[in-house]
């Protein structure tokens, strides 16, 4: 029983500290921010306009509309990140707080609602099992058996089973009395 309760707290622990480790590990900003994402498309497109302008594509009045359009993104959009803060990633301290709390209790309740804690306990298991009966059981049985005879005499296997009992209990003189009347009703049928 010990080791079934060690072997689960264990399990238990090593499934918490799995699930909890991502949630309280500080996260990485891994991502590059959107001021430099927003700078490098920006390059992109200008770099776009000029090989407009040189392939032909593009008039030298039209270069220079777009060029100021994106020249005007570019200033709004630096205002604009001026004025948004970038969140801090943070940890996930009780949530995993909750969840070592919330999942070996719900696994607890779980087994004692559909599992067999019966199983772990042994003297259970043994009176369970149908271990042999008690001598004073033993003596209870055969004790019935002998009232049943005395009602129905007409019985040779039960007397035959009634002698075996009395031999197995060292009760010989009741053993070989039940035989002589397992006898004569044997013979007859």
């Amino acid at each position: 029983m010990t080791a079934f309760w060690i072997a689960a707290g264990l399990l238990t622990a090593l499934v918490l500290a799995l699930i909890s480790r991502p949630l309280l590990r500080q996260r990485q900003a891994n991502h590059a921010s959107r001021k430099a994402l927003n700078t490098a498309i920006y390059r992109d497109q200008m770099a776009e306009l000029e090989r407009d302008l040189a392939s032909g594509a593009l008039s030298a009045a039209d270069h220079a509309t777009a060029r100021d359009e994106l020249e005007r993104r570019i200033l709004e959009d630096l205002a604009d990140d001026g004025a948004e803060a970038v969140a801090e990633p943070r940890r996930l301290p009780r949530t995993a707080i909750a969840l070592g709390l919330a999942l070996p209790a719900t696994a607890v309740l779980l087994y004692l609602v559909l599992g067999a804690p019966a199983a772990l306990n042994p003297a259970a298991l043994q009176a369970d099992s149908g271990a042999a009966p008690t001598q004073a059981e033993v003596e209870k049985m055969v004790a019935t058996l002998a009232a049943k005879l005395e009602k129905e005499p007409d019985n040779p296997k039960g007397w035959v089973m009634l002698g075996r009992s009395y031999k197995v209990m060292g009760r010989l003189d009741e053993a070989a009395h039940a035989f002589e009347k397992a006898g004569p009703v044997m013979e007859t049928e």
